[in-house]
């Protein structure tokens, strides 16, 4: 609501400058802009659950892939006001510093996210990540795919490589803590 305002404000005061019809219509063009961005993610503290819900990797055991499936990892960030106005994905995907990751594409809004990133391997060949799913000011709900391609050998193109699904959740559990973010933990 008080995010909704600061956008409102100065659409109000800019419209004060025009003609009289144009400050009748201002309001109602504020309040149709604001609530066309829908709803923003609030800061504070937040948790995130995921999940490996599917692995394929060609030529791996079976039974190694039945480890990694099921396997959850929680992480525990903080999220300003300043990265709740203007969210990037490294929120929704928390990837490693030294992972070289790149934001391909992210959209926000109406209830709605959809972002890719992209992360060089190092020898061990791109990561694509595409995440879609909805969020509201306190949760969001995501699903995400990962692709990564096999490093191509001396002579030879790369080939078919990993591919994993993700489901992912995430809550709001109160103010940030003055801790540094937790380390992931998964279990």
């Amino acid at each position: 609501m008080i995010r909704s305002s600061l956008i409102t404000l100065p659409l109000l005061l800019l419209a004060a400058c025009g003609s009289g019809a144009e400050k009748a219509d201002a309001p109602q063009k504020a309040a149709a802009q604001a609530a066309a961005e829908g709803p923003r993610l609030e800061p504070g503290q937040w948790e995130m659950v995921s999940e490996i819900v599917s692995a394929e990797l060609p030529g791996a055991p079976p039974e190694a892939l039945r480890q990694v499936i099921g396997r959850k990892q929680t992480i525990s960030h903080c999220l300003t006001a300043e990265e709740a106005a203007r969210p990037q994905s490294e929120f929704f995907n928390r990837p490693q510093p030294e992972a070289n990751c790149r934001q391909d594409g992210f959209s926000m809004a109406n209830g709605r996210i959809q972002a890719s990133m992209i992360c060089a391997g190092n020898g061990s060949g791109e990561m694509r990540t595409q995440m879609e799913g909805r969020y509201e000011p306190t949760s969001y709900d995501i699903t995400a795919t990962i692709r990564m391609a096999a490093p191509a050998n001396a002579g030879e193109a790369a080939g078919d490589g990993m591919k994993m699904s993700a489901h992912v959740v995430g809550r709001r559990t109160g103010e940030c803590s003055s801790a540094p973010d937790a380390e992931p933990k998964t279990n």
